[in-house]
C-alpha cells in the first residue's frame, strides 16, 4: 500500500508541475518588440577616451551615441566587469537615439587609480562620472542617473549635486 501511495503522488506530480509551471506563460504578457523605438541611427563609437574623476584619476570609457546633432539623453553604466562586455547593448541603445557611457571601475582593465570594491571612492566616482557625462558637448540641458551599475550602485549609487539640470 505505501509503494502505492508514493507511485500515486509521483504520477499526479509529473502531470500537474508542467502545468503549473505552464501557467506562467499563459499570464505572461506577449512580446511587443515592435512597441519599442527603432533603430534609426548610424552610431558613432569613440573607445578608450579619459573621463577624470575629482582626484586626478582617470576612468577609461568608451562612448557610444548616435550620428545627428541633437541633444541625446545618456545611460551610464559603470562595472568593475570590463566597459567592453556591454558594447552591443550600447551600440542597440545608441542606434535608438541614447548616448551610452560604458565605463570601467577605479583601479580595473585600463581605468587608473586602486581597485577596493569597499571604497568610498566607487560612489564618488560614480557621481564624478555622471556630472563628466552631463558636461560633455551635445549633453541635454536636463540629466539624471538612470542606473549606475556597480557594487558601489547597490549601495546607494552616486550622490549627485542636481538630479536635474
Amino acid at each position: 500500500m505505501e509503494k502505492l501511495s508514493v507511485k500515486f503522488i509521483t504520477l499526479v506530480a509529473s502531470a500537474f508541475i508542467p502545468v503549473l509551471f505552464n501557467t506562467a506563460q499563459l499570464i505572461a504578457q506577449p512580446s511587443a518588440a515592435g512597441d519599442i523605438s527603432p533603430q534609426k541611427y548610424e552610431v558613432l563609437s569613440e573607445l578608450n577616451q579619459k573621463a577624470p574623476m575629482r582626484d586626478g584619476i582617470e576612468l577609461t570609457v568608451d562612448i557610444f551615441r548616435p550620428a545627428g546633432d541633437e541633444k541625446f539623453p545618456a545611460i551610464v553604466y559603470l562595472t568593475p566587469y570590463n566597459k567592453t562586455g556591454n558594447t552591443a547593448r550600447a551600440q542597440l541603445f545608441a542606434s535608438r537615439g541614447y548616448v551610452v557611457i560604458n565605463a570601467d571601475t577605479r583601479g580595473r582593465f585600463k581605468s587608473g587609480g586602486e581597485w577596493d570594491p569597499f571604497s568610498p571612492l566607487h560612489k564618488r566616482d560614480g557621481h564624478d562620472l555622471v556630472e563628466w557625462a552631463a558636461s560633455q558637448p551635445g549633453a541635454p540641458e536636463k540629466s539624471a542617473c538612470l542606473a549606475c551599475l556597480t557594487w558601489a550602485g547597490r549601495n546607494g549609487g552616486p550622490r549627485l549635486r542636481h538630479r536635474l539640470r
